[in-house]
């Protein structure tokens, strides 16, 4: 989503006050996200809180 608003993670990086690195590591799923910082992406992405969860069930759950 980020990217196909042009995006960089530098620039949401810079609004969350974390570095670059640790925003990446966000996108990949290695770090837990705060809900202050979910509302934080939200507000730079403009986007609703439903349509940045992924909530897609695995094969094997279902």
């Amino acid at each position: 989503m980020r990217v196909r608003k042009n995006i960089s993670q530098s620039d949401v990086a810079e609004v969350l006050g974390i570095s670059q690195n640790a925003y990446s590591k966000l996108e990949r799923g290695h770090t837990r996200l705060q809900m202050e910082t979910i509302f934080l992406i939200i507000k730079v992405l403009n986007v609703p809180l439903m349509q940045l969860i992924d909530i897609t069930i695995p094969e094997s759950s279902k």
